[in-house]
This record gives structure tokens, sequence and C-alpha cells, in this order.
């Protein structure tokens, strides 16, 4: 069935995000790829930095109360949905599958249809430029226009940075 333990990975990463994917996006957050343990999507707990940072932010008060899996679906009924530059963990991956990663990272965010793009982590942020030549519909928008970084190295940095911009552009939840 698969060809390789790539498209195995690729494949366990999208069928678990799919089941949290709103029916319109309205913020794509684009981050690296998955932690070397967990995923993002996975209903188990895990040590992911960027799920706990991400919901933090979001969902301040829901943040310590409800269980991944609640969690979740409150990001899905919100109209956020996160991708990873890399669809798989990135130790894993072989140079040629980076490139294609990257290399395919504008068709896999214009079939999502989102309105909003926040880019996260140096991986992310290094394609803007690129991203941004290739976007020539008004729909989809990158709204950061300052790194942010992966919250495993700073924490509080990409809390106050994911949060301002979500603020500006009105796409935090209501508390």
């Amino acid at each position: 069935m698969f060809q390789n333990e790539y498209e195995k990975d690729i494949k366990k990463y999208a069928d678990a995000a799919e089941e949290y994917r709103p029916k319109k996006i309205k913020c794509l957050l684009v981050a690296e790829s998955p932690p070397p343990k967990g995923y993002f999507y996975f209903p188990e707990p895990s040590i992911d930095h960027l799920f706990r940072s991400v919901m933090g932010v979001l969902f301040p008060k829901d943040y310590g109360r409800l269980k991944k899996p609640q969690l979740l679906r409150k990001f899905q009924d919100e109209g956020f949905f996160l991708i990873d530059v890399w669809r798989r963990q990135k130790e894993l991956m072989q140079p040629e599958e980076k490139k294609q990663d990257k290399d395919g990272l504008f068709s896999r965010i214009e079939l999502l249809k989102p309105t909003h793009v926040v880019l996260i982590g140096n991986t992310a942020w290094v394609q803007r430029e690129a991203l941004k030549r290739q976007i020539k519909v008004d729909r989809i928008k990158i709204i950061n226009d300052d790194l942010i970084p992966l919250p495993i190295y700073h924490k509080k940095e990409f809390e106050q940075k994911l949060g301002d911009i979500l603020k500006k552009y009105g796409l935090l939840p209501q508390k």
C-alpha cells in the first residue's frame, strides 16, 4: 500500500489532522514539523510545546480544564487549523523529502483555502517571500510581519507574538 515510511507517516499525520479540519479555515498556522513524540492532532497527551502554547493563547481558561480532544474540537470550531512545512518528523526526513514538502507547501495552503496564515518558526518563516509571490489572490493573507519563534525555545515570546497578531486581526476567540 505504501511505498515507504515517508508516505506511511504522512498518511498517519494527515488522517489525524483531517478529523479536526474546519469546513472554513479562518486561520491556518504553519509550523515546522511534527515533534519527535506525539503530534498536535493525536488525541493522547504528549509533550508538545506547540500544542500547549497555541491552546494557552487561544483558550487560556479552558487549557488546564479540558482534555486534548476537547481543545482540538474548540480549535476546529473557531476555524483554526495547523499544518507543518515538513509533513513528518524532521529528524527522520531525507533531504529530497524535505525539498518535496517545502516545494509543495503553497499547493497545500491553497487547497485549504484559509483566510489568514500565520507562519511559526524559522522553517516556515523563510518560506514567507516565496509564498507571498505565489499567493495571487487577496483571500489568503500571511498576517505576521515578524518571525514567531517556536515555543520550545521561546515560550513567552511565542505566546506574546501569536496573541498580538491574532488580536490585531480579530481572530482571538471570545473569552
